[in-house]
């Protein structure tokens, strides 16, 4: 049997450790450039959940003909929103599904986006 051959067989530590060091650096960087994509989709799931509580309170506010305000609402229904959103404190819905202007400030982690509340439909439309 040729003993040169069967120390050669397979990769040595440095070889393993290597490319190890190498697949951690690439995935760093995936890792890294993926991070503000997530953010971003978060931000996206967090203004549809606003806008979801709009439609319901509007709703809410047409069936018992009474004035909602949005902050309580959110927060009733909505717990887990609470830490990310700034309203305007007289934001309502106050008649036939109408709200009064304001505005909501979403947050999340170094992100912010404010939106306008317009005053007969309560659409959100982003204005930073």
């Amino acid at each position: 049997m040729d003993s040169s051959r069967a120390t050669t067989a397979g990769f040595s530590l440095i070889e393993v450790l290597a490319s190890l060091a190498i697949l951690s650096l690439l995935a760093s960087v995936v890792f890294m450039n993926l991070t503000p994509l997530v953010d971003e989709r978060r931000m996206d799931s967090i203004h549809a959940a606003v806008e979801n509580a709009l439609e319901q309170a509007r709703t809410e506010n047409i069936s018992t003909k009474q004035r909602i305000s949005l902050n309580e609402f959110v927060t009733a229904q909505y717990p887990e929103l609470v830490p990310f959103l700034t309203m305007s404190s007289d934001l309502q819905v106050v008649s036939n599904g109408a709200c009064n202007a304001g505005t909501v400030e979403i947050q999340y982690a170094e992100r912010s986006q404010t939106y306008q509340v317009s005053a007969l439909t309560c659409a959100m439309t982003r204005i930073a």
